[in-house]
């Protein structure tokens, strides 16, 4: 059984976690690999604990559509 999912510490990781269950809610192994990262640094971005670089944001945009400015920045 997975461990619950710890509350993100910032707004930026609300967002991403938030986008992964407009996504279908699904492990987080399988989104990981669809935007091209490991498990663990998915894991770190949406716990707020690291911040995704350009590329790993662009591949959000790609794959679900979203605006940049609002995954970066709420606005």
């Amino acid at each position: 059984m997975a461990r619950p999912e710890a509350e993100p510490k910032t707004a930026l990781g609300q967002r991403l976690r938030e986008l992964r269950r407009v996504a279908g809610d699904p492990e987080r192994d399988l989104f990981a690999a669809r935007i091209g990262v490991s498990k663990s640094s998915l894991a770190h971005y949406e716990r707020g604990e690291s911040v995704p670089d350009a590329v790993t944001l662009a591949a959000y945009r790609n794959l679900l559509d979203v605006d940049l400015n609002w995954l970066v920045n709420g606005e």
